[in-house]
């Protein structure tokens, strides 16, 4: 299933991939043979894409839109029309595994806002026809700018246009930037554009951060500084701006940022079922990376189906990020109080876990006791209860869960 294009570090991955996907990259669906090579060409866009926020989301719509003018120009030009190797355009997102910094310094990198499941199947959803993961390694470290090109997005993955963000670097040295692309290109026939930073628009994103409700009647109004003073309106949108409003717990305006609910998504395993025995079962979700939220939350949970409640979004030629009024899609919510983190008191705090007690009678009743089994959650939290701590005993555990329920239920309205 998986296929390794002429390196042992370049793994494609096609965007109808199914649960079966693996972060190492085993199990991936193919859907290019060698015989259609000579006949595709490539929009492509690099980066790391951790959180596929505005600013990702606004370079995907790019390189789709620059895909689809190329088709139509191709099209236009091709005398044949009736000829089974009619020219073909894909779209596609390179992208990194692990992320290179997580490779450089371990576990001094920033901690993930996404998994790569959940960061492909975002990409994806914008209608990106392929997803190439290059496996960041020391001998991908060491490739120059120019080794790169000529490597891998021109021998491998046939580059006619590349959309790179205006801040982008890539290479020994970091040399790789737009100006030596768009020289590279014209020597060996492809085409670098550069989009410009989105920042949100001040008054549009005022209303807009005001419009997600509160999930508590009596939650406090949410100011745009943070407790250091950082401000995110009329900056540029990034993934570091994200984790700092998630180090803050402000789940509202890391929503704004994202475009979309943040959200700790992963498959349900069977754990030591500690929770049946003192009446509060959970779903527990073991978590490959260091979350970017640890502590107890009030939360949503959805089965099975990311949840559809995002923002329409349209950035003007400036490259500001307006809003339009929220979309609003119905889908199965369950309130939920989730511990993530080690579970110090039952366990020896070496793997990261998300356990998730589900505060609702209808989960027993639609998916009985053991159905949870291997289905993925998706959850979105709302509100810090506290942070994890080790207890003295099992009971003085249980009566913490009883406060955390009850406090859970209280924020969540339920």
């Amino acid at each position: 299933m998986l296929k390794k294009i002429k390196s042992p570090s370049v793994w494609r991955i096609a965007p109808h991939f199914v649960s079966e996907l693996l972060l190492d990259g085993e199990i991936v669906p193919n859907y290019i043979s060698s015989n259609d090579v000579s006949r595709i060409q490539t929009v492509a866009t690099i980066g790391n894409f951790d959180g596929v926020h505005l600013g990702h989301q606004q370079l995907l719509k790019y390189v789709i839109d620059v895909k689809v003018k190329l088709q139509k120009r191709l099209l236009s030009a091709f005398t044949d029309k009736s000829c089974d190797t009619l020219p073909t355009v894909k779209s596609v997102v390179i992208l990194f595994e692990p992320q290179p910094l997580e490779f450089m310094i371990k576990n001094k990198a920033p901690c993930r806002i996404m998994s790569l499941r959940q960061k492909i199947e975002a990409i994806k959803a914008y209608g990106i026809d392929d997803v190439v993961c290059l496996k960041f390694n020391e001998t991908l470290k060491a490739h120059t700018p120019e080794q790169f090109v000529q490597n891998i997005l021109m021998k491998q993955l046939y580059i006619k246009q590349l959309v790179i963000g205006d801040d982008f670097q890539f290479g020994a040295g970091r040399r790789g930037n737009f100006e030596l692309f768009q020289r590279l290109g014209k020597k060996l026939g492809f085409e670098t554009q550069s989009i410009n930073t989105v920042c949100l628009d001040k008054s549009k994103a005022s209303m807009q951060i005001n419009a997600i409700p509160d999930v508590s009647k009596d939650a406090p109004v949410s100011k745009f500084k943070f407790i250091n003073g950082i401000d995110i309106l009329e900056r540029r949108v990034s993934s570091t701006l994200v984790r700092q409003c998630l180090q803050h717990n402000d789940f509202k305006k890391a929503q704004v940022l994202l475009g979309k609910p943040y959200s700790i998504t992963g498959k349900v395993s069977h754990g030591k079922k500690l929770g049946r025995t003192i009446g509060k079962p959970t779903a527990n979700i073991i978590l490959r990376h260091e979350p970017m939220i640890k502590g107890v939350f009030a939360a949503f949970v959805a089965i099975d189906r990311l949840p559809s409640a995002f923002f329409n979004q349209n950035v003007n030629k400036n490259g500001k990020l307006q809003f339009s009024e929220m979309v609003k899609i119905q889908f199965d919510l369950y309130p939920c109080v989730v511990n993530v983190g080690v579970n110090p008191t039952v366990s020896e705090g070496k793997t990261y876990v998300m356990e998730a007690h589900i505060l609702c009678n209808r989960i027993s009743e639609r998916y009985g006791l053991n159905g949870l089994y291997g289905k993925r959650l998706h959850v979105i939290p709302q509100h810090k209860i506290r942070n994890e701590k080790k207890f003295n005993s099992i009971d003085a555990l249980k009566a913490q869960i009883n406060e955390d329920i009850a406090e859970a239920s209280k924020v969540l309205q339920c």
